[in-house]
């Protein structure tokens, strides 16, 4: 497990680098993905992620004022309110989850 500061500046730049990745290999531009919908660990790290990729943070599907971090679930509960959302339909979505052993997933769908 890492300490948590560490986790929030190691979990954040990964999260970029894996948006840039994910974008470039589909030949998709980042602005063009309609939202994010991260591991809900941190609002600060949402933020500092959108002001990295210049993105508004209305981009980034939050549902922390519900359900707080829930670790690994977190993700999962945020995409599925989010694929029910009107607002997601035909859309590009990223979906990201990272843990505390600084593991990391994510995927783009086109929905």
């Amino acid at each position: 497990m890492i300490e948590a500061n560490a986790s929030f500046r190691v979990a954040g730049a990964a999260l970029c680098r894996v948006i840039n990745e994910a974008a470039e290999h589909n030949k998709v531009a980042v602005k063009d993905i309609a939202w994010f919908i991260p591991h809900q660990a941190n609002l600060r790290m949402f933020q500092a992620i959108a002001r990295t990729l210049h993105l508004p943070m209305e981009k980034f599907y939050v549902t922390l004022h519900k359900y707080g971090n829930i670790s690994s679930a977190s993700c999962a509960i945020a995409f599925d309110e989010a694929v029910r959302d009107e607002a997601s339909r035909r859309a590009t979505l990223f979906a990201s989850l990272f843990s505390g052993r600084a593991d990391l997933g994510s995927a783009l769908v086109k929905w």
